[in-house]
């Protein structure tokens, strides 16, 4: 047996209730160990087929390709924006950011109560969104949808069994923090509606008492 293979059954025995849980056959393990390789196989292939197929492409018939994925899937579309450092007007930028926001704090009511999967690749678009905003100087718009983020973001973890997005959700909003926090005067009710907005009563407290809250 390969020694990442034990590793991986060992995690899976560790992880499994003991009355539960039945040790892998050695023909288990060898079909377990064989799809792992076809997987690493096929991708090697494909990704060689593809290559050679894109260095065939015009410089415009790529262009039409990436113009075409983008409208697929939104988490291409920030992957190809993210890459080449597509700079967008700032109401541009907002419109994305609430886009990005629906998508990674959708709930979706049948598995309420369980550790669902969620975007976390919108999740890391809407940090970029409250960064490039908080960073071209735009810091009233971004604390006006950190306000909306916070409250359906929080309701998103008040849903599921662990919370496990918590993470992402306070990388988005501590760029808008950290700007807010410079004259915590000024911003002070801004901070109070981002505490109400949290049905949690713990994302990003800490950071939001530096406002004086008390």
């Amino acid at each position: 047996m390969h020694l990442s293979t034990s590793i991986f059954f060992q995690y899976i025995s560790y992880t499994m209730p003991r009355e539960r849980y039945i040790p892998p056959t050695d023909e288990q393990i060898r079909k377990w160990e064989e799809e792992q390789e076809a997987k690493k196989k096929f991708y090697a292939l494909r990704s060689g087929l593809i290559e050679s197929a894109l260095l065939k492409l015009k410089k415009t018939e790529l262009i039409e390709l990436l113009m075409s994925l983008d409208t697929y899937d939104p988490a291409v579309r920030w992957s190809i924006e993210a890459s080449i450092r597509v700079k967008k007007p700032p109401e541009l930028i907002a419109h994305d950011l609430r886009h990005a926001i629906e998508i990674a704090t959708h709930v979706d009511s049948s598995k309420m109560n369980s550790n669902f999967d969620y975007s976390w690749q919108a999740y890391e678009e809407c940090e970029r969104g409250f960064t490039t905003l908080v960073g071209i100087g735009k810091l009233e718009i971004a604390k006006e949808i950190a306000i909306e983020f916070m409250r359906k973001a929080s309701y998103q973890v008040e849903c599921s069994d662990e919370g496990m997005m918590g993470e992402h959700i306070e990388a988005c909003l501590n760029p808008v923090i950290q700007a807010a926090v410079s004259l915590p005067n000024l911003h002070r009710d801004w901070a109070i509606a981002m505490s109400l907005a949290d049905n949690t009563g713990f994302i990003c407290q800490s950071a939001l008492q530096r406002f004086s809250l008390e």
